[in-house]
């Protein structure tokens, strides 16, 4: 008996240290808004099969030492690739895997963990491996887009300069495309519904840690 409990603690004991990562916590953002972060990680499924989640991680410990509490899997098929196995809470900023496309919003970076927003209902976060994808901050997500569109075009309206105090533009549009950001205004080609550019303006994309936009991926 006395052999078979070091043989247990022998086999188990890493097991259990390694399992100190929590379950992700549900954390409503303050009056029901997410945080902006600081931009977006697109996991790469390309190279990991599955990429993982950490609930609660030493965060002055490596990802190796942590044991993941969940995960996403991915499996490649002819067509593409598409998402066999994802947590019943996982809301995502952005999927649309026919596109092989996925993103999360990021709210912290700490050594090798990035903290992420998994449902963008509730505002529930889960740590994940910084590694196992690629981060790109608000200015070069945002440039990457290829439209964006103000939230409510009455109170930031197009403008001729990056300037509160601006003139606001006269030239009419269909489309905003992204092609500069400097602080908060976000510089836009103005494209009529044939997508032929008719000039261009400015406008918010952030004020008060709030995104004043939303983008298309697409069109």
């Amino acid at each position: 008996m006395k052999a078979f409990f070091q043989l247990f603690l022998f086999c188990c004991l890493p097991v259990f240290i390694l399992t100190s990562s929590k379950p992700p916590l549900e954390t409503p953002p303050e009056e029901d808004k997410i945080p902006i972060g600081l931009g977006m990680f697109a996991p790469n499924f390309y190279e990991n099969a599955m990429v993982s989640f950490y609930g609660d991680p030493n965060l002055d410990k490596g990802v190796m030492e942590h044991m993941p509490w969940d995960s996403l899997t991915f499996h490649r098929t002819e067509t593409g690739v598409t998402i066999s196995y994802a947590p019943p809470w996982f809301v995502p900023e952005h999927m649309k895997m026919d596109y092989e496309t996925l993103y999360l919003r990021v709210l912290t970076i700490h050594g090798d963990f990035i903290q992420v927003v998994v449902n963008k209902l509730t505002g529930r976060t889960a740590w994940m491996s910084r590694y196992d994808g690629n981060l790109q901050f608000w200015p070069d997500f945002l440039l990457s887009m290829n439209s964006v569109e103000q939230l409510d075009p009455a109170s930031n309206p197009v403008k001729i300069k990056p300037l509160d105090h601006a003139s606001e533009s006269t030239i009419p549009y269909e489309f905003l495309r992204p092609v500069g950001i400097r602080h908060s205004w976000i510089e836009v080609k103005l494209l009529d519904k044939d997508f032929k550019e008719k000039g261009s303006g400015w406008i918010k994309w952030q004020e008060d840690e709030e995104l004043l936009i939303t983008w298309s991926l697409f069109s």
